[in-house]
């Protein structure tokens, strides 16, 4: 890696060995995708924890944050977007130009490296190098060739929430989804949504264009909204102008729960 010339990132299984991984970096000078600072900032930490297969390789030993689909061949995180497969995921480490997986073997169990090299065979589809005595197996990403877009939370979101076997994500005043669309287009937002305690309104703005103003209802419903696409990066923005409020300040709850809560999102996906 060191004698490449091109500039990219490497992500490294699993993520505890941050000290290690920063001590290989001075030999490669390879970007990082879990390296560490002594104060990590918020975005950081919401990338590690909301971005599909970077979130459940960071998770290997919470066995309870994976699933097995059969039906799928699959192993998915449960989380707000829709289920995720290979042609979904590839765009996520295109965009965040990542090149190599590399997993650690011998700082994983038995059961954690299972659950690292299936997760990456049956998600992505790819085979590793193994480089047994250095207990390493390298994953090398493939050239994009994919014109798939991929879809990030950002920020304001609180963390997954299972609802009677639903995973949902509720959201404070503002949330923000990050987009990345191989093309100019428009497409569709689908996600289902309720408010929390009373009537909101929600606000949906692609970049800073106001596409869409629904009153959304203490039950489900379902929403569609256009949102317009540049090629690259592009942000989409929830907004409720009634602000959220906390469940512990409604005696009439009796809910302990002293998060800010506007409205709980789930199922969200983009469609052309």
């Amino acid at each position: 890696m060191a004698a490449e010339t091109d500039d990219y990132a490497i992500l490294e299984v699993p993520g505890s060995g941050a000290a290690n991984y920063m001590y290989f970096q001075t030999l490669h000078g390879k970007k990082l995708v879990n390296g560490y600072v002594s104060r990590t900032p918020g975005y950081a930490v919401e990338f590690m924890s909301h971005t599909p297969l970077i979130s459940d390789l960071m998770s290997l030993s919470d066995t309870d944050t994976f699933s097995r689909r059969e039906e799928a061949n699959i192993w998915i995180r449960d989380g707000i977007m829709e289920k995720k497969n290979r042609t979904e995921l590839m765009p996520i480490l295109y965009y965040y130009n990542i090149k190599y997986i590399i997993i650690h073997k011998g700082y994983l169990s038995d059961k954690e490296f299972s659950l690292a090299s299936n997760l990456i065979h049956d998600t992505l589809g790819i085979e590793p190098v193994a480089y047994d005595s250095d207990g390493l197996w390298v994953y090398h990403i493939p050239t994009s060739q994919n014109s798939s877009s991929s879809m990030l939370l950002g920020s304001g979101f609180h963390d997954l929430e299972d609802k009677s076997g639903t995973p949902t994500h509720r959201i404070q005043a503002n949330g923000t989804l990050l987009i990345n669309s191989p093309e100019n287009r428009t497409a569709n937002l689908s996600l289902q949504v309720i408010s929390f305690y009373r009537n909101r309104t929600v606000e949906v703005y692609s970049g800073n264009e106001l596409t869409a103003r629904v009153v959304v209802p203490t039950v489900y419903i379902n929403v569609t909204v256009p949102v317009h696409l540049a090629k690259g990066s592009n942000t989409v923005r929830f907004h409720v102008p009634e602000d959220c409020e906390r469940p512990c300040d409604k005696p009439e709850l009796n809910n302990p729960d002293s998060r800010c809560l506007s409205v709980t999102v789930l199922n969200l996906g983009v469609k052309a």
